[in-house]
Parts: structure tokens; sequence; C-alpha cells
């Protein structure tokens, strides 16, 4: 009995820790996620300003070449970087609208 109970409460003790592991991989991996949507957005921009020209250029290259820091960013976020790039690449194409302008 005694046996059972500790057995019991080992099986809750790292359920709980398994769960908690879990979530934190899926905040830190949604948060990856983010550093790449963000980038994303400030490749696309339409600013006039210089700054944010040179900014916007910077994420286009970043997001283009396939470095080690992006090559990190995807394997933190969990996300298979050829086809991260490809998909990249089309939104950049369309200039990331996700729908189509009214006729």
């Amino acid at each position: 009995m005694i046996k059972d109970f500790i057995f019991h409460n080992l099986k809750k003790s790292l359920n709980n820790e398994f769960q908690a592991n879990t979530n934190n991989k899926n905040c830190m991996r949604a948060m990856w996620r983010a550093v790449i949507t963000q980038a994303l957005i400030d490749a696309s921009s339409n600013s006039r300003k210089k700054s944010l020209r040179i900014h916007r250029a910077k994420s286009r290259k970043w997001l283009l070449d396939c470095d080690e820091d992006f090559l990190t960013v995807c394997f933190l976020a969990d996300l298979d970087p050829l086809q991260t790039q490809e998909k990249i690449r089309k939104a950049l194409d369309r200039n990331c609208k996700w729908r189509r302008d009214s006729l």
C-alpha cells in the first residue's frame, strides 16, 4: 500500500514536470516563430524613411540568406529552414499581402 502511494505520487510529480517542460517548450517555440514573423513584417515595410528602408533590406537579407543565425532561429522555432525560406520568398513576392486586392 505504501509502495502504491509512493509510486502514485512519483508518477504525478513526473507528469507535472513533463507538463511544465512541454508548456515551456511550446512558449519558446512560439517566441522564435514570432521573431521570424516580425522579420517578415519588417521586410515587407513600404516606409520611405531611410532608416526603415535600411532595416527592410537587412530583414530581407536575413530571411533569404541561409546564415547561421537564421538556421538557429528555425531550429528553435521547430521549423525546416528550406521550407520556411520558400514560404518567405512567396510571401515577399506578394509583398506579404494575405488577400487579393478587390476588383
